[in-house]
């Protein structure tokens, strides 16, 4: 039977094991990933320069999905901050730091569609502070993101027959990075003044286990309550239940919070095949029809998302 969810276990047992090392004396002596890019700059503002890493664990891939973040020592070399992975960019992702320590990230999508993300270190975290959703070339709108003072701004049309207008963002979740996709496309929900910040933090990570192949996609569909997470209160749960032409599956999802930084997630499928059967009806008329049977597979994987990282075991 084919699996709708097909977390990889193997990946989240290892990701801790991420090849960025904790200090080093050289930039070269600090990631031992394939390098997809290095980023030089000021992150925390102490006049010493800090690096930023993208970077891959395949030597054929072409798209960045490890992260590592490093602060220079007053006394030389780099010590390890922050590190994440299995957050995936497109091979045209562009990454700089500007003299206000702020780490600009552009995912380029081809056909003028692009997004940025900007990062600012804050409060002992890597903290969305604003970005940009721009599809001008072709649908010739764009929306900007000012996630301090709570302001987007949507621009219309081109030249002098654009228009703009300012709407505010409400009970906005969790921002730091590796906390969501960074694909405005898949955001939706940031924007949703009838959610509180809290669901969107699990729809961020909820999120993040579609972008990273974990979870079908069939989970997800936005107006659908079922197929994305819903309840209050530290505890949501999203549910599956597929029929197919020669199998069902019925699959449940849960987030229970244990703390601002981690959430404990609980998985749990069964599923089997389906059978044709034949039925009578009172009028004695005799017909076949499907049948879901007896569930001939299980099972149950708990895992935890700690502060941007799957960590499984």
């Amino acid at each position: 039977m084919k699996r709708l969810l097909t977390i990889g276990l193997l990946a989240l047992a290892t990701a801790t094991n991420a090849q960025f090392n904790d200090e080093g004396k050289t930039i070269d002596a600090l990631c031992g990933h394939k390098i997809f890019a290095t980023v030089e700059g000021d992150l925390n503002k102490d006049g010493i320069n800090d690096v930023f890493f993208a970077a891959t664990s395949e030597a054929d891939a072409t798209v960045p999905s490890y992260y590592g973040f490093y602060f220079g020592n007053k006394n030389g070399g780099y010590t390890l901050i922050k590190h994440h992975y299995d957050m995936p960019l497109t091979k045209n992702a562009k990454f700089t730091i500007n003299d206000k320590g702020v780490l600009r990230i552009q995912n380029d999508f081809g056909n003028g569609n692009s997004d940025i993300f900007l990062f600012r270190y804050q409060n002992g975290g890597f903290y969305l502070i604003g970005g940009k959703k721009d599809r001008h070339k072709f649908d010739h709108y764009d929306f900007s993101y000012n996630f301090s003072t709570k302001k987007m701004i949507k621009t219309t049309g081109e030249g002098k027959n654009a228009t703009t207008e300012t709407l505010e963002m409400k009970d906005l979740p969790v921002l730091k990075f590796g906390w969501f996709p960074l694909n405005w496309d898949q955001l939706e929900y940031f924007f949703d003044s009838n959610l509180d910040s809290e669901y969107k933090t699990v729809m961020g990570i909820f999120r993040l286990l579609q972008v990273k192949e974990a979870m079908h996609w069939a989970f997800c569909e936005y107006d659908n309550d079922y197929h994305n997470p819903h309840g209050s209160n530290g505890r949501y749960e999203c549910t599956l239940d597929f029929t197919g032409g020669s199998y069902w599956v019925y699959e449940t999802l849960k987030f229970i919070k244990k703390s601002d930084d981690v959430w404990d997630i609980e998985y749990f499928s069964e599923g089997g095949e389906r059978t044709y059967e034949e039925y009578t009806e009172d009028n004695g008329e005799t017909f076949s029809g499907p049948s879901n049977g007896e569930p001939t597979n299980s099972s149950t994987e708990d895992f935890s998302f700690e502060d941007g990282i799957f960590v499984y075991g």
